[in-house]
């Protein structure tokens, strides 16, 4: 499969000025608690460089604890999205639960922490390509999220927090929208209360297994939070008439995290393509899909402190 793979550096004191094609190492987009975080961006074959396009930000996962854009899984499906003609910017972000052994009402409050410091690299990442949207020619107004598992968190709580207007959402102008959210297996993060939506937020596209042990398909009072999976935003999406398709996937877990990734690229791209061509504006889709074929692992029996606290 033939692909070109861009990196693109930038530093405080300058920007890129025209793109590279061809393979590059890796280059850093921001620094953030000494931690250099680093983007690559995957081109089409048949990209056109006279022409705007749209592009997706990737988002990686494992649990905030692990995991890297440069996974094999996550380069493929880099490659394979930008095969179908978009864009991809895979990018770092900060690890924040990486070593941390908190129990009790201490794990609610580092799990707040490290989804705050991956959206503020997101935004980051956004404000990025904003700013090169003209030298990379990409469409600053069809900038897309998507995520898996903790990534998928990252980006669902990234657009929640910007319809929102909250502080951590100042640094990106102040028109600015994402033009869709992709989630294999997310949720956002609240300090009580529920999901509720000031602004319309990006029409989304949810992937989840509704017997995911690892990051609840519904929802779980965390201490002083409450986590608030795909079933139950979908009924703030349906109330509020906001834009948005599920696959609900029976009798499978946590496994819909990169699935998706694997067998359900043409609905991804079709739902990119509705975004990107403004087609995605009142549509309501939901899907119920037992597919037997799919691969199976035993999540379910991995206790939540072996993925998010590192504990044997």
């Amino acid at each position: 499969m033939r692909f070109k793979y861009l990196s693109v550096l930038i530093l405080t004191f300058c920007s890129c000025n025209s793109v590279i094609v061809g393979q590059s190492s890796n280059y850093v987009f921001a620094h953030r608690d000494m931690t250099k975080l680093s983007m690559d961006i995957y081109f089409p074959d048949n990209y056109n460089y006279n022409e705007k396009s749209a592009c997706v930000i990737f988002v990686f996962g494992d649990g905030f604890s692990q995991g890297s854009r440069l996974d094999e899984r996550n380069v493929t499906f880099c490659q394979e999205m930008s095969d179908s003609g978009y864009v991809v910017a895979a990018i770092d972000y900060r690890l924040g639960m990486k070593g941390l052994k908190y129990e009790g009402s201490k794990t609610g409050e580092a799990l707040n922490r490290a989804i705050a410091m991956a959206v503020e690299d997101i935004y980051d990442a956004t404000i990025f390509l904003i700013k090169d949207a003209y030298n990379l020619k990409i469409d600053k107004d069809k900038i897309l999220l998507c995520g898996s598992g903790a990534g998928a968190i990252a980006v669902l709580q990234a657009d929640y927090e910007l319809a929102n207007q909250m502080e951590s959402s100042m640094v990106l102008p102040d028109e600015f929208r994402y033009d869709g959210v992709i989630s294999f297996a997310g949720g956002i993060l609240i300090h009580k209360g529920k999901p509720e939506y000031q602004r319309y937020p990006a029409a989304t596209l949810f992937f989840h297994g509704e017997e995911d042990r690892i990051i609840c398909y519904k929802h779980k009072h965390l201490f002083n939070y409450d986590f608030y999976g795909s079933d139950e935003l979908v009924k703030e999406f349906k109330h509020s008439k906001y834009p948005y398709s599920i696959f609900r996937f029976q009798d499978i877990g946590h496994e819909i995290s990169y699935l998706p990734m694997i067998y359900y690229k043409k609905e991804i791209c079709q739902f990119a393509k509705l975004c990107s061509n403004d087609m995605f504006v009142e549509m309501e889709s939901d899907m119920i899909i037992k597919d037997e074929n799919l691969s199976n692992f035993d999540y379910i029996k991995m206790p939540l402190s072996k993925i998010f606290l590192n504990k044997d």
